[in-house]
């Protein structure tokens, strides 16, 4: 497994991308990776302003150069504070086109999990969630201030041929935290057992045997991880895997969530929602999204 040698953080400028931003050049600080930082300059923004407001050339330069000074700005804190090497990209186009064609030279995207229109954001999901349902590689969700290192990292894994880049992705980001890893289970056909009246004493010796079937599986997958060994909890919990998961990280009061991206269609994700876009919308902290496949985390 590659370390984090290049980390890409796009930034309109808000609270939540500076969070972002920090985040970013601690992680690269930490992991001696380059640092790149974007800002995308909307196209479709832009032709609303010499179409409709019929806005002078002069508008649109000037708007590009307060956009390289605050990208200029950035580069300088972040170099500062952090001791990184740090590049800006200044695009013009549509922002999630934009990132997920920059994404695809470096190792981790970084974004904020919220963008400069609430209410824009509201209706029609938020850049980082746009962003997730087509991006090819690990995606660090940032909700919090990036005060210190990864301390207390979650990791929820369903056991599936796609789980071990989860463990993997988790312990290459927070290198030396302690890692809880979690397994949402349940009993097959709990609902349909009661329905034909089974006793609750044997439903209940059914979920007893549940878990202890899912604790050894649970075991057995972890303990054949090399990344990482000697730093994992293991956690079983049963009930669907959005609450578990969100239940769980307040329970240990987990600074990072790492969850897999598995390869739902598009029309699934919009009618219910995949775990990770549940994950990412509710919880407190940080999320990390890692695709099926990962290359060089």
């Amino acid at each position: 497994m590659r370390r984090i040698q290049s980390v890409l953080v796009g930034t309109d400028f808000s609270g939540s991308a500076s969070n972002a931003a920090e985040r970013a050049a601690r992680t690269a600080a930490e992991h001696s990776a380059a640092l790149q930082i974007l800002h995308v300059m909307s196209e479709p923004a832009l032709a609303v302003l010499r179409d409709a407001y019929r806005a002078p050339a002069e508008t649109e330069r000037s708007l590009r150069a307060q956009a390289e000074t605050k990208l200029e700005e950035l580069r300088t804190k972040l170099a500062s504070a952090y001791g990184v090497a740090a590049k800006t990209v200044l695009r013009l186009g549509v922002t999630r086109t934009a990132l997920v064609e920059e994404a695809a030279h470096v190792d981790l995207l970084v974004l904020g999990a919220r963008g400069t229109n609430p209410v824009i954001d509201t209706l029609i999901g938020t850049t980082a969630a746009r962003v997730l349902r087509t991006i090819r590689l690990p995606l660090l969700i940032v909700k919090q201030q990036a005060v210190a290192s990864y301390a207390r990292v979650l990791a929820a894994v369903d056991l599936s041929q796609h789980a071990p880049a989860t463990l993997e992705a988790a312990a290459c980001l927070a290198r030396k935290s302690p890692i809880t890893v979690v397994h949402a289970f349940d009993v097959p056909f709990a609902g349909q057992l009661r329905l034909a009246d089974a006793s609750n004493e044997r439903i209940a010796r059914w979920q007893a045997l549940a878990h202890e079937r899912t604790c050894a599986e649970l075991h057995h997958f972890v303990s054949a991880r090399e990344a990482g060994a000697g730093r994992w909890r293991e956690l079983t919990r049963q009930g669907d895997a959005v609450p578990v998961i969100l239940g769980t990280a307040e329970e240990v009061n987990a600074d990072l969530i790492v969850v897999g991206k598995h390869g739902r269609s598009l029309l699934e994700e919009t009618l219910i929602g995949s775990v990770s876009r549940r994950i990412l919308a509710n919880a407190r902290c940080d999320v990390l999204v890692v695709p099926p496949r990962v290359e060089s985390m």
